[in-house]
């Protein structure tokens, strides 16, 4: 295994050869299968071999970056925070946008998403400001916070995200 990561009630990690492997609940879809099915082994989203990593999360939905700097999503979707342009939860993993510069990814009740310029994206929930770009509208895209560099960023268990600049 290269890498591991989970939500509440499920796990993935990377093997060395790339394939992304998830298992656990998956109420909404969040293990990637097409379907609403617990699983209790690891079982191999797709068959693709350029995962590169999965996004911590705090909810019921996936974030993962692929060796090509793309960002996907899948699971839970409230408020839009897969970022997908919809409210729709997914049970496989979507695309999000066409960006291939994404170095970074998290969730919570927003997505953040840091690309390799240093540059931050947020969407989702944004009923207090949790975005961090200076209104409480909820947005199912990302949208970029500011103009500072960012290094690395975190979703937060109440929502919100926080992040070192460089």
């Amino acid at each position: 295994w290269a890498s591991v990561s989970a939500g509440p009630g499920w796990a993935s990690a990377i093997k060395d050869d790339g394939t992304l492997w998830i298992w656990g609940q998956n109420q909404q879809g969040q293990l990637g299968q097409g379907d609403v099915v617990y699983r209790s082994s690891p079982t191999q989203v797709g068959s693709l071999t350029d995962w590169a990593k999965v996004g911590p999360s705090k909810t019921g939905s996936v974030t993962a970056i692929k060796t090509d700097g793309t960002a996907w999503a899948w699971g839970y979707n409230g408020t839009g925070r897969l970022g997908l342009g919809d409210t729709l939860n997914k049970s496989s993993p979507v695309q999000i946008g066409s960006n291939t510069t994404w170095a970074s990814v998290s969730v919570a009740s927003v997505i953040a998403l840091v690309s390799t310029t240093g540059k931050l994206y947020t969407c989702g929930n944004n009923y207090s400001g949790m975005m961090g770009v200076g209104d409480v509208v909820s947005r199912s895209s990302p949208v970029q916070v500011g103009s500072a560099s960012w290094a690395n960023v975190g979703a937060g268990g109440n929502g919100g995200i926080g992040g070192v600049t460089t």
